[in-house]
């Protein structure tokens, strides 16, 4: 998880944009043809040894942006959203006509950790909050990759070797959709409490009805066109058309 939005924050830092983040794409400096971690010796040892090397390739669809731009001007249309083969946050769902790529990239690497790891919240609760944070709706509550990255230093730290050399629970596939799943079952109630600020809530029912709509293509037209009004009724009043 450090290496991963290491490297995101690398490639955000230089206004590059990332667009197929899923875990294929995340590569180490040792091969063995059995992913099987128990008879992967020779990986462990490596990370022990901190010798093991972490990489992110695929840059095929990467853009990179002006080294000065802001967040608001390194914006995409939405159907660039849907290249790649990345696990994606619902962010383009909703018939938006454009959308935050830097945003995107996080909830992009967020909707990961949440397949690989919500798991072991139970284990290590703080990753709750981090995988909420990195998936937020509200995409001004959404971490950057630094800010997720400072966060996950912040508590791994703290992480007892009890934990870190504990056997985690079996990975269990579940097919519920990443903003769905209860990722803070079972954790403290006090824990739950004091980071309840960081806990997102369930899809609201319209938006749940605007994703639904959106799934027709005649759906996906009316609201865009609905968008594209406001838009300009918005640009209108300010001034920035006549």
């Amino acid at each position: 998880m450090r290496y991963t939005l290491k490297a995101l924050v690398l490639l955000h830092k230089n206004r590059i944009v990332h667009r197929d983040i899923n875990i294929s794409n995340c590569v180490v400096n040792h091969f063995c043809a059995d992913t099987r971690e128990e008879w992967n010796g020779m990986r462990k040892e490596l990370g022990r040894d901190g010798r093991l090397i972490y990489a992110m390739i695929d840059f095929d669809i990467a853009i990179m942006f002006p080294p000065h731009a802001t967040s608001e001007e390194c914006r995409l249309p939405h159907n660039l959203s849907w290249d790649g083969n990345c696990s994606r946050p619902n962010d383009t769902m909703q018939g938006e006509l454009d959308y935050d790529p830097l945003a995107f990239d996080v909830g992009c690497l967020g909707v990961e950790f949440c397949h690989l790891f919500q798991h072991l919240t139970p284990m290590v609760p703080m990753l709750a909050p981090l995988m909420d944070q990195m998936t937020r709706r509200d995409l001004s509550c959404r971490f950057t990759a630094s800010q997720a990255l400072k966060f996950l230093e912040s508590f791994a730290s703290q992480i007892t070797p009890e934990v870190l050399q504990a056997c985690p629970p079996p990975y269990c596939y579940n097919d519920a959709p990443y903003d769905q799943y209860n990722r803070w079952r079972g954790l403290p109630e006090i824990f739950c409490r004091n980071w309840a600020h960081f806990r997102e809530s369930p899809p609201p029912f319209q938006v749940r009805l605007l994703r639904h709509i959106c799934e027709h293509s005649w759906g996906l037209k009316f609201v865009q066109v609905i968008r594209k009004l406001v838009r300009l009724a918005v640009l209108w009043q300010h001034g920035s058309i006549t």
